[in-house]
């Protein structure tokens, strides 16, 4: 194939001839330009062809001359008028060159000028024309004169022809823009009819600005040459010329608006009411004598120019500028006083300049000005304060409860100029949606939470605050959990819980076992539970807005087995030969594993499995055995009969079973004689006796003992126990909230130390009962703790138990050395460390619940209502003096112990200190009962009154005297 500039050569091959095609493409220049360009567009000349050039190179023509781009695009930016021209394109090497195109560039006049038609002096009566030239594509369209100093325009058209002195120029226009021309001053020289001194005319003043709507008044004063009468005199807006110039008060636009004032001899005044726009122009007097010649008129006359009072405001204005509002004119006032009003009302300022520094949203409104004195009043114009949303707010509807099911709508309300763009929704911090009104269909439970719009516009944005979406619904995932997990085994205690999720709060849960009522509350209890209380318990939880049930879970219950009897097979006569099979029966979950026989009398099993085949007469019983125990069956006897024998078997048997019981007697005859030992601590329910349980007790002796040579004076910290003889009634379980006491006394007898032995009664059997055993020192009534230099606090009690929900008082007394003014004193669960600890008046805990009695200088009272077990602990009181160092905080503190019930006629638990020394002797000893345990309540040896206390493990620590002082700080 073969390539040229505008052909291409094909050669092919085809039944063994070659084939040869020509192609040829014939392509034109053109160039292509936009359709209207204006001066200042970024413009992009090209060079077209109609197919592609193989490595082109252009050549640019602008009116015939070379430019220097060699693209086929030709990039004018921006454009200019002088751009403007016929502009074509070629290939470097090609003498082909296409059309050339003109290229119109649009722009508004330049260069805009005003031109007279006379030169040299301008007489009065002769006529002079400016001319207002421009430079425009498309050319000047409107040619509007003005007289400097004016706004109205005072003619048209692109030629003026002028009959007042003044200044003038024109304004140049097409569609593009417009331009003014510098002005150009013209002045007409008078020639009046008669030359000699002393006609004269002389105007003050020369220039008014009058406000559109007031009374101007224009005032001269005039002379002329004796001899002469004055016969008229008048005033005109018009000069000289080959006529009398009009007089005003002839003339239909001022007849009724004119008044001349003056004495006809020497002063000339024109007073000129309404004055408009129109009225815009030179007044000139002219006076007639009583001769033809004698004529005159003051040529300067008085300009007058009108204005319009305009308020003027920048075109944006954003809450938070400084803003100046201004009433404007077109000529300048003589010492104005400028009245503002804003919607109609007055405002303060008497300049013609508004400040409002900042401007608020508060501002805006209708403006506008007037002059003090004058009626007339100028349009209003609106200021317009832009301003992001302001009191962003959400409303909820249909208004009250929201009820699950139901359809509620969101509605977003602000305050904003522009009005609000966006309106966007969060739930919490998780984007929901947008638009002013947020519907939820169907609401449900899932849609509960806080809910807040955000809003925003051109100038920012606001969010409100969040509105709480609450639905209201019926239980839902109502399930029953039962506790403690696990195997439940006949006698332990279960409790069921029912849980649920419900809008408002579940108000009722009612218990079914099938479908049988159980009972109310959120949880079932079921003490002691045993096989009966086996099935499918489900619960029902209620709320004002509907009901529902759990699934049922089973209470499967496992017990050992129970009711185990032996059946025979056949009944009736055995006949010896026969065969007899027993079976095994009983209740037993989980179902009997092993069932064992035994023929009575043996100790050894016969057999096993639910079926046993008798071969041999003899009585027989079962043992019905699960992981849970065993229980056997009540003796069956089987016989075989064998009729010939009948009689004899009777005999033997009569016989055999006297001799069983004579042996018997004598047996127990014979281990009566021997058994001649007595236990003097043995009670006649031994055999319902409980094994000996031990308390292990932490016994720390005082710091100072009693001098004694005994190994028992020392001081001691070893494990003490408690011999305990456990009566318990003749009843299978225990009753709920039994308590039960024991002295106990050390087996050293000089003197007495005495405790009490607590047991716990739980609705559970009497084995898994605890018991506890205190020796001495429990009834701690006061310590003393004396620090150096005189700072102490007592505490009295030490202990306290109170009972829950009542209302316990704690006392103390403190002492600090002289000189010290005390300036705080509070109470508190804390010691100190490297902070002050917390005061319980200032604890949201305790706070509403506490008072602080005493005078500030010796004694320090706490007062604590509605005690709860949570506020079992220590309490310690602080005092703080004048000085930096002067703090104090016995660290013993009173313990509070709270307890849920005390029996009937108890009194504190604490009691009262035995005040003698000797009971540390006796420390280190083991103890032995003197008294077995007693249903209620006891008193020990001291008189005292025991009462039950919540311990398993009781530690009494040692206290020495002057300990636990943190007095510096």
């Amino acid at each position: 194939m073969f390539t040229w500039a505008y052909g291409k050569l094909v050669l092919s091959k085809e039944n063994g001839k070659v084939k040869m095609e020509f192609s040829f493409f014939f392509t034109d220049l053109q160039v292509d330009t936009p359709e209207t360009v204006v001066e200042g567009d970024d413009v992009t000349v090209t060079c077209k062809t109609s197919c592609s050039l193989t490595g082109p190179t252009f050549i640019w023509y602008k009116n015939g001359n070379n430019l220097t781009s060699n693209s086929n695009a030709l990039h004018l930016y921006p454009v200019s008028r002088e751009d403007a021209g016929s502009y074509s394109c070629a290939l470097l090497g090609q003498n082909h060159q296409s059309p050339g195109v003109t290229l119109d560039v649009r722009y508004p006049p330049k260069n805009v000028s005003v031109s007279i038609t006379t030169s040299g002096e301008i007489v009065e009566g002769s006529s002079v024309i400016l001319t207002c030239s421009s430079n425009a594509n498309p050319p000047v369209q409107i040619y509007t004169w003005f007289i400097e100093g004016g706004t109205s325009p005072v003619g048209s058209g692109q030629n003026f022809t002028v009959l007042p002195n003044g200044s003038y120029y024109c304004v140049a226009q097409n569609e593009y823009g417009s331009q003014s021309a510098g002005a150009i001053s013209i002045s007409v020289t008078f020639k009046g009819t008669v030359g000699q001194n002393g006609w004269d005319v002389n105007y003050s003043p020369k220039s008014i600005c009058a406000l559109t709507g007031s009374t101007v008044t224009m005032g001269c004063t005039y002379t002329y040459p004796s001899g002469y009468v004055i016969v008229k005199t008048f005033w005109s807006t018009e000069l000289v010329k080959s006529t009398e110039p009009p007089d005003l008060s002839l003339d239909t636009k001022y007849s009724y608006r004119v008044q001349y004032l003056g004495d006809k001899q020497s002063t000339c005044t024109l007073r000129l009411r309404d004055v408009t726009e129109q009225d815009q122009r030179k007044y000139y007097f002219r006076f007639i004598t009583n001769t033809a010649t004698g004529k005159w008129q003051g040529q300067d006359g008085v300009q007058l120019f009108v204005t319009d009072l305009q308020v003027d405001t920048p075109e944006t204005v954003v809450e938070g500028d400084n803003v100046t509002v201004t009433c404007k004119t077109s000529c300048s006032l003589t010492g104005p006083t400028f009245i503002w009003c804003k919607n109609g009302n007055n405002l303060t300022s008497n300049s013609n300049a508004l400040h409002l520094y900042p401007v608020s949203r508060e501002d805006a409104g209708s403006y506008s000005c007037a002059l003090l004195g004058q009626n007339h009043q100028s349009p209003g114009v609106t200021l317009d304060v832009r301003y992001p949303p302001k009191n962003v707010s959400v409303s909820i509807s249909p208004a009250g409860e929201i009820v699950e099911g139901s359809s509620v709508t969101l509605t977003c309300s602000s305050n904003a100029n522009p009005p609000v763009q966006n309106y966007t929704w969060f739930k919490g911090t998780s984007f929901q949606r947008e638009g002013k009104n947020y519907s939820i269909n169907n609401i449900s439970s899932v849609d509960s939470g806080e809910y807040k719009c955000n809003s925003s516009n051109a100038y920012g944005e606001t969010s409100s605050n969040p509105v709480t979406v609450n639905v209201l619904y019926p239980p839902k995932n109502v399930s029953v959990s039962i506790s403690p997990a696990g195997e439940i085994v006949e006698g332990s205690s279960v409790t069921l819980t029912c849980s649920s999720n419900a809008n408002p709060p579940v108000q009722n849960y009612t218990w079914f076992k099938g479908t049988s009522f159980q009972g109310e509350g959120k949880n079932y209890s079921i003490n002691n539970i045993s096989s009966v209380d086996s099935g499918e318990y489900k619960c029902n939880s209620s709320n004002a807005y509907g009901e529902t049930s759990s699934n049922p879970v089973t209470v499967n219950v496992l017990y050992p087995p129970k009711n185990v009897s032996v059946s025979i097979s056949p009944s009736g006569e055995i006949v010896e030969g026969s065969s007899v099979t027993l079976t095994c029966s009983s209740d037993a979950n989980p179902p009997v594993q092993n069932y064992t026989w035994f023929i009575e009398g043996g100790t050894s099993p016969v057999g096993s499995g639910q079926n046993f085949r008798v071969l041999h007469s003899g009585s027989y019983y079962c043992e019905a055995q699960n992981k849970y125990g065993s229980q056997s069956a009540s003796v069956v006897s089987v016989t075989f009969k064998e009729v010939k024998r009948f009689i004899l078997y009777a005999v033997v048997g009569l016989i055999a079973g006297w001799l069983f019981i004579i042996t018997a007697i004598l047996i127990i005859s014979n281990a009566v004689g021997r058994d001649t030992t007595h236990d003097p601590t043995a009670n006649p329910d031994l055999a319902n006796q409980d094994e000996v349980q031990y308390a292990s007790i932490t016994h720390q002796s005082s710091t100072n003992p009693r001098k004694d040579d005994s190994p028992s004076a020392k001081a001691v910290e070893e494990v003490q126990y408690a011999s305990v003889q456990h009566h318990h009634d003749n009843v299978e379980k225990t009753q709920e909230n039994d308590i039960h006491y024991a002295n106990l006394r050390f087996a050293h007898n000089s003197p007495p130390n005495r405790a009490s032995v607590i047991r716990f009664g739980y609705w559970t059997p009497y084995r898994k009962e605890k018991i506890c055993a205190v020796p001495g020192f429990l009834y701690i009534s006061e310590k003393w703790f004396v620090a150096e230099g005189g700072w102490n606090v007592n505490y009295r009690p030490n202990f306290i138990c109170a009972l829950n929900v009542s209302t316990m008082t704690m006392g103390c007394t403190y002492t600090y050395p002289s000189g010290y003014v005390i300036v705080k004193t509070f109470w508190s669960t804390e010691l100190v460390k490297s902070t002050e600890p917390a005061d319980l008046s200032l604890d949201p805990e305790y706070r509403d619940r506490v008072e602080y009695l005493g005078d500030k200088q010796s004694t320090c009272t706490l007062i604590l209502r509605d005690v709860t077990e949570q506020d079992q602990r220590k309490y310690n009181f602080r005092f703080i003096t004048n000085t930096a160092t002067g703090k104090c905080q016995g660290q013993d503190g009173v313990q509070l112990f709270v307890t849920g019930q005390i029996g009937a006629g108890t009194k504190s638990l604490l009691g009262e200190q035995p005040r003698s020394n000797d009971d540390d002797k006796t420390r280190g000893k083991k103890l032995n009962t003197t008294q077995s345990m007693g249903k209620g309540r006891t008193k020990d040896a001291m008189g005292r009154m025991a009462v039950p206390v919540a311990c398993g493990k009781l530690k009494l620590s040692k206290q020495n005297q002057k300990t636990g002082w943190s007095c510096n700080g």
